[in-house]
């Protein structure tokens, strides 16, 4: 392998490995940015728009990690917003699946 080519391949993985990174950093943001949203919804009393906040957080969990701590979290505070609003056996359904979400 030539210099120009292994220098070449080592300034693209570099910078392959870069944008991945800040991919990440970005779907945690956004997922923080939920959860915050939802917390802040829960506060003022606002059970159906904290469900959504959460749900959108448990989606992004759901779909950028596996066996994550924050697939746990999103599915307790969403667990939260149902018993909020009367959603019982959602509410403990969505709280099985946090207990059982990290297994």
């Amino acid at each position: 392998m030539s210099k120009l080519f292994a220098a070449a391949l080592i300034r693209i993985l570099g910078a392959t490995l870069l944008v991945l990174g800040s991919n990440a950093i970005c779907q945690d943001a956004e997922w923080r940015r939920s959860i915050d949203a939802g917390t802040a919804a829960m506060n003022k009393h606002e059970y159906i728009e904290a469900e959504s906040n959460y749900r959108n957080a448990l989606g992004l969990a759901e779909k950028h990690w596996h066996k994550d701590a924050r697939i746990s979290v999103a599915l307790i505070r969403t667990a939260e917003a149902c018993d909020a609003q009367a959603k019982s056996e959602e509410a403990e359904r969505l709280a099985q699946r946090s207990l059982t979400s990290l297994d």
